[in-house]
């Protein structure tokens, strides 16, 4: 395994955690669960960003090659 894989690895364990986390505050804590919806709604869609940013260091941690598939993720990682 190269580094930048390990690198990307690593980056996508801490990418996917904070949406977890986010979600798991907003379901647990009842104070988050009392504040205006659209201050709900933009956690929600924070962290679905934040997902969606690990999905693409993700997909960098399982092909590093320049193939077909590097074009894809590279596209992927553009609309993120």
């Amino acid at each position: 395994m190269s580094v930048f894989r390990v690198d990307d690895c690593i980056i996508t364990v801490a990418y996917f955690s904070i949406p977890v986390q986010i979600l798991v505050s907003l379901y647990k804590y009842p104070r988050f669960a009392s504040m205006p919806m659209h201050i709900l709604v933009l956690l929600i869609l924070f962290a679905l960003f934040i997902f969606m940013c690990g999905a693409g260091h993700l997909l960098r941690c399982l092909d590093m090659t320049h193939t077909p598939a590097f074009r894809i993720t590279n596209i992927a990682t553009a609309v993120v």
